[in-house]
Protein backbone atom coordinates (compact mmCIF):
# COMPACT_ATOMS: atom_id res chain seq x y z
CA UNK A 1 0.00 0.00 0.00
CA UNK A 2 1.07 3.22 -0.87
CA UNK A 3 1.60 6.34 1.97
CA UNK A 4 -0.72 8.99 1.40
CA UNK A 5 0.85 12.39 1.54
CA UNK A 6 -0.27 16.24 1.20
CA UNK A 7 0.39 17.16 -2.58
CA UNK A 8 2.65 20.44 -0.95
CA UNK A 9 4.66 20.14 2.58
CA UNK A 10 6.80 22.71 3.76
CA UNK A 11 10.15 20.97 4.39
CA UNK A 12 11.85 23.72 5.88
CA UNK A 13 9.35 24.83 8.33
CA UNK A 14 9.59 26.29 12.04
CA UNK A 15 9.45 22.94 13.87
CA UNK A 16 12.37 21.58 11.51
CA UNK A 17 14.46 24.59 12.53
CA UNK A 18 13.29 24.31 16.22
CA UNK A 19 14.17 20.17 15.94
CA UNK A 20 17.73 21.19 14.46
CA UNK A 21 18.25 23.66 17.40
CA UNK A 22 17.24 21.39 19.94
CA UNK A 23 19.11 19.02 18.42
CA UNK A 24 22.60 20.61 19.25
CA UNK A 25 21.81 19.93 22.83
CA UNK A 26 23.73 17.11 23.45
CA UNK A 27 22.13 15.98 27.41
CA UNK A 28 19.03 16.11 25.32
CA UNK A 29 19.59 14.71 22.03
CA UNK A 30 21.38 11.13 24.08
CA UNK A 31 17.71 11.60 26.38
CA UNK A 32 15.93 10.83 23.48
CA UNK A 33 17.64 8.74 21.63
CA UNK A 34 17.58 6.82 24.60
CA UNK A 35 14.07 6.61 24.83
CA UNK A 36 13.98 5.78 21.66
CA UNK A 37 16.34 2.40 21.77
CA UNK A 38 15.12 1.23 25.06
CA UNK A 39 11.17 2.32 25.17
CA UNK A 40 10.36 3.04 21.42
CA UNK A 41 9.56 6.37 21.92
CA UNK A 42 9.14 8.49 18.41
CA UNK A 43 11.45 11.41 18.86
CA UNK A 44 9.14 13.34 16.32
CA UNK A 45 6.28 13.22 18.51
CA UNK A 46 8.37 14.71 21.19
CA UNK A 47 10.24 17.31 19.35
CA UNK A 48 6.92 18.38 18.21
CA UNK A 49 5.38 18.53 22.11
CA UNK A 50 8.12 20.73 22.79
CA UNK A 51 8.09 22.58 19.84
CA UNK A 52 4.32 23.46 20.51
CA UNK A 53 5.04 24.57 24.16
CA UNK A 54 7.49 26.95 22.94
CA UNK A 55 4.63 28.02 20.12
CA UNK A 56 2.54 28.22 23.09
CA UNK A 57 0.32 25.59 21.96
CA UNK A 58 -0.93 23.19 24.33
CA UNK A 59 -1.97 19.60 23.02
CA UNK A 60 -3.96 17.08 25.54
CA UNK A 61 -7.28 15.95 24.06
CA UNK A 62 -6.27 15.78 19.78
CA UNK A 63 -2.45 14.58 20.23
CA UNK A 64 -3.43 11.20 19.00
CA UNK A 65 -5.58 12.78 16.22
CA UNK A 66 -2.34 14.55 15.17
CA UNK A 67 -0.30 11.87 15.44
CA UNK A 68 -2.23 9.65 13.08
CA UNK A 69 -1.47 12.24 10.38
CA UNK A 70 2.29 10.49 10.68
CA UNK A 71 1.86 7.61 11.73
CA UNK A 72 1.74 5.57 8.28
CA UNK A 73 5.15 7.68 7.34
CA UNK A 74 6.72 6.81 10.45
CA UNK A 75 5.80 2.75 10.32
CA UNK A 76 6.17 2.64 6.71
CA UNK A 77 9.45 4.58 5.66
CA UNK A 78 11.06 5.83 8.67
CA UNK A 79 11.34 2.84 10.91
CA UNK A 80 12.65 0.43 7.66
CA UNK A 81 15.24 2.96 7.20
CA UNK A 82 16.09 2.88 10.56
CA UNK A 83 15.90 -0.83 10.91
CA UNK A 84 18.06 -1.22 8.01
CA UNK A 85 20.75 1.20 9.04
CA UNK A 86 20.99 -0.54 12.48
CA UNK A 87 21.26 -3.67 11.06
CA UNK A 88 24.35 -2.62 9.02
CA UNK A 89 27.38 -3.59 10.67
CA UNK A 90 30.47 -1.19 11.31
CA UNK A 91 32.75 -2.07 9.17
CA UNK A 92 34.17 -0.06 6.46
CA UNK A 93 33.08 -1.66 3.58
CA UNK A 94 29.48 -0.71 4.30
CA UNK A 95 30.31 2.39 5.73
CA UNK A 96 29.08 5.06 2.88
CA UNK A 97 26.22 2.41 1.81
CA UNK A 98 25.13 3.44 6.16
CA UNK A 99 25.74 7.05 5.71
CA UNK A 100 23.53 6.99 2.33
CA UNK A 101 21.09 5.35 4.10
CA UNK A 102 21.33 7.70 7.11
CA UNK A 103 20.70 10.37 5.46
CA UNK A 104 17.59 8.92 3.44
CA UNK A 105 16.09 8.34 7.35
CA UNK A 106 16.71 11.93 8.15
CA UNK A 107 15.08 13.31 5.08
CA UNK A 108 12.19 10.54 5.54
CA UNK A 109 12.36 11.73 9.38
CA UNK A 110 12.31 15.87 8.36
CA UNK A 111 9.40 14.23 6.11
CA UNK A 112 7.68 13.54 9.31
CA UNK A 113 8.05 16.45 10.92
CA UNK A 114 6.44 18.90 7.83
CA UNK A 115 3.46 16.15 7.86
CA UNK A 116 3.21 17.06 12.08
CA UNK A 117 3.72 20.85 11.43
CA UNK A 118 1.35 20.92 9.17
CA UNK A 119 -1.41 19.51 11.20
CA UNK A 120 -0.81 21.67 14.05
CA UNK A 121 -1.56 25.10 12.20
CA UNK A 122 -4.97 24.88 13.68
CA UNK A 123 -3.65 24.91 16.96
CA UNK A 124 -4.65 27.80 18.84
CA UNK A 125 -2.54 29.67 21.14
CA UNK A 126 -2.86 29.41 24.91
CA UNK A 127 -1.04 32.96 25.74
CA UNK A 128 -4.33 34.04 27.28
CA UNK A 129 -4.70 31.25 29.74
CA UNK A 130 -1.47 32.37 31.38
CA UNK A 131 0.24 28.76 31.27
CA UNK A 132 4.15 28.93 31.60
CA UNK A 133 6.28 27.16 29.32
CA UNK A 134 7.11 24.66 31.92
CA UNK A 135 3.49 23.85 32.36
CA UNK A 136 2.37 23.94 28.85
CA UNK A 137 5.67 21.53 28.14
CA UNK A 138 4.64 19.17 31.13
CA UNK A 139 1.01 18.51 29.49
CA UNK A 140 2.34 18.16 25.92
CA UNK A 141 4.53 15.49 27.16
CA UNK A 142 2.40 13.65 29.17
CA UNK A 143 0.29 12.94 26.04
CA UNK A 144 2.82 10.30 25.17
CA UNK A 145 3.95 7.17 27.28
CA UNK A 146 6.66 8.82 29.10
CA UNK A 147 7.51 7.48 32.20
CA UNK A 148 7.73 10.39 35.02
CA UNK A 149 11.32 9.94 35.47
CA UNK A 150 11.81 10.88 31.86
CA UNK A 151 9.40 13.67 31.35
CA UNK A 152 11.65 15.38 34.48
CA UNK A 153 14.30 14.99 33.13
CA UNK A 154 13.15 16.30 29.59
CA UNK A 155 11.36 19.13 31.81
CA UNK A 156 15.05 19.89 33.75
CA UNK A 157 16.79 19.92 30.58
CA UNK A 158 14.56 22.20 28.83
CA UNK A 159 13.84 24.69 32.11
CA UNK A 160 16.40 24.64 33.70
CA UNK A 161 19.47 23.50 31.26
Amino acid sequence: MTVQIPDTLALDNPFWQCSLLLWQNKALRTLLLRLQDEQKQRINLLLFAIWLAKQNKVIQTDFKQRRLVSDAWHDSIVSPLRAARKELPKLDVVSAFKSQIQACELLAEQYEQALLFKSSIDIQSSETENINFEARLRINLSTGQLRDSDLSLIIDILVRG
